[in-house]
């Protein structure tokens, strides 16, 4: 089989990375590939944990299928020692041209792990961004809040798709702060150590309207916000809502609410494609973007954004009871305040019926076990508050606009 790496360019104004195709003998398939070569797989990582765990599922995958020989190089890798090494693909988190300019020379089977650049020149994997921005802004919105900021340096591509999502995901009428100067770093700021930039960050939240909802870009941005809001004496969840972009899989600050991104999803679908560009002797392919996981809820979003302490305990009443059957007269026994006194102040400080908050929730704890477990649809009915599976599959349907089955095979645990 003859060696089908060289060097070839790149046609101008096109979104993928079409750089050439093999002009020897393809292999017509990847059984047969296997059977006459051992397969090489190069990884270019940033060394964080991050991408670290999107290398491990990647590695993992690529295994399952027969590739044994998968090595891991770091981004400030010896052009010479990589190329010495002669992978038959690449997977590589592409945050710079120097790596772009480096996987693309080979003229090999590559693709790009994440959305830190616009335009990274490689058929890309990654979580819709996009749509975590808008899940953010509903969960915000579910949750009561009536303002909206983005806390993010808008310096990387998933962060501006974010703030696209979650900018559409609200009404024409609201008003939304975005603060993309330097941030604090968290690591410092748990030191108490001088921050040159805490002091613009502090004034930009004071000049926050209370309550608001922040989208923090990611985890660090958002640990960031909370540790500078207790430095402030402010509550999160009460004074400012926050919800993060990326989970990174530790428990670091347990309060944060998140949007976790499924890592072994993102390394099975970036091993397939990988393995589908192989198989079909390709370096064409579409960018593939599947949707991140549900919302993990914290501390940092549980208070509902009113001033009113009797909505603020009715709606944590129900958050934390969204696995039983509740009804109105429930959350209004909690609060001690007659049903339809609870009732009128919903209407006039959220424009929400208490039932509709009742039946969001019950289908939020559904759709967090939906998409973590394998669950029978009866056991989620029970789980979540709605009795049985016939319930269960007519509100769902009701509020997602699909059955609990369809739902579970877009975001369902893989395995």
């Amino acid at each position: 089989m003859k060696d089908h790496r060289r060097e070839c360019g790149v046609e101008k104004g096109t979104r993928h990375a079409i750089l050439c195709r093999f002009r020897a003998t393809t292999y017509a398939s990847l059984d047969q590939m296997k059977s006459q070569k051992e397969i090489r797989v190069a990884m270019i990582s940033l060394g964080t944990p991050f991408n670290r765990s999107i290398n491990k599922w990647v590695r993992g995958s690529l295994y399952q299928r027969g590739i044994r020989r998968v090595a891991e190089f770091s981004f400030k890798l010896e052009q010479e020692e990589f190329v010495a090494w002669k992978p038959d693909a690449v997977v590589a988190h592409i945050h710079n041209e120097r790596i772009r300019d480096l996987v693309r020379s080979l003229g090999v089977p590559a693709i790009n792990s994440s959305k830190f650049k616009e335009d990274p020149g490689l058929p890309t994997v990654s979580p819709d961004n996009v749509a975590m921005g808008r899940q953010a802004a509903e969960h915000l919105l579910e949750s009561g809040y009536q303002h909206f900021a983005y806390s993010g340096r808008l310096t990387s591509s998933f962060s501006k798709l974010r703030l696209q999502g979650f900018r559409d995901a609200l009404s024409p009428e609201s008003q939304l702060s975005v603060y993309s100067d330097p941030h604090p770093n968290y690591g410092q700021l748990q030191r108490q150590g001088a921050d040159p930039n805490l002091e613009a960050y502090q004034h930009w939240l004071r000049s926050l309207p209370s309550p608001t909802g922040i989208l923090a870009e990611d985890d660090h941005s958002g640990m960031s916000l909370l540790e500078t809001l207790n430095q402030m004496n402010l509550q999160p969840g009460a004074d400012i809502g926050v919800i993060s972009g990326h989970d990174l899989q530790v428990s670091t600050y347990s309060a944060l609410t998140t949007i976790p991104v499924p890592f072994e999803r993102w390394g099975e679908e970036a091993a397939k494609l990988l393995l589908h560009m192989l198989a079909s002797g390709s370096l064409e392919a579409e960018d593939v973007f599947f949707l991140p996981g549900r919302v993990r809820r914290g501390d940092s979003t549980c208070f509902v954004g009113s001033q009113d302490p009797a909505i603020r305990e009715a709606i944590q009443f129900i958050q934390v009871h969204a696995h039983l059957d509740i009804s109105v007269d429930h959350v209004a026994d909690a609060v001690k305040i007659p049903k339809r006194t609870l009732q009128r102040k919903f209407k006039q400080e959220l424009e929400r019926s208490i039932s509709s908050l009742i039946r969001t929730a019950h289908i939020e704890r559904a759709k967090q076990i939906l998409g973590e477990s394998h669950a029978s649809l009866h056991e989620i009915a029970r789980s979540s508050g709605l009795s049985n599976q016939h319930r269960l599959i007519r509100v769902f349907k009701e509020v997602e606009g699909l059955t609990p089955g369809e739902y579970r095979q877009q975001h369902g645990n893989s395995k």
